[in-house]
């Protein structure tokens, strides 16, 4: 009996010393578990504030990219606006000088019909004046 209490008392330290392991190993299990959550927080943390400042500046890239197009855009629409005023422009001058020349080139075919009129009485009664002339130089030959 002795012997079974003695065997008995040595399962029992041994159960003690296993069940005092297992709490060792737990407790540094846990402490360890701990420590890597905390430094995984701690890297986790790190990462999400990263990352919201990386959001941060692409929201902002963004919205200066959008910026940069509403401005483009708008000063292609003013470039094409001042364009078809210039173009629109152009064609005015382009037929008010067609109506100026039109108006010149009758104004000059006026004033030579003019001139060629006054030429053509001028050269007849000259041409009479001659030919009167020549007849009473003729006239005056003959006699």
């Amino acid at each position: 009996m002795m012997e079974a209490k003695s065997r008995l008392l040595d399962i029992k330290n041994t159960k003690d010393g296993e069940i005092n392991k297992f709490f060792s190993i737990k407790s540094d299990f846990d402490n360890n578990l701990l420590l890597v959550k905390k430094n995984y927080k701690s890297k986790i943390d790190d990462l999400k504030l990263i990352t919201e400042e990386k959001d941060k500046k692409i929201a902002s890239l963004t919205a200066k990219l959008e910026e940069m197009k509403n401005d483009f855009t708008a000063k292609m629409d003013q470039r094409n606006k001042t364009a078809a005023l210039i173009r629109q422009n152009m064609e005015d001058l382009s037929k008010f000088f067609s109506a100026q020349l039109t108006e010149i080139q009758n104004n000059l075919e006026m004033q030579i019909d003019k001139i060629s009129g006054k030429w053509e009485t001028n050269l007849t009664s000259h041409l009479k004046y001659f030919d009167e002339y020549v007849k009473k130089y003729d006239s005056g030959k003959n006699n």
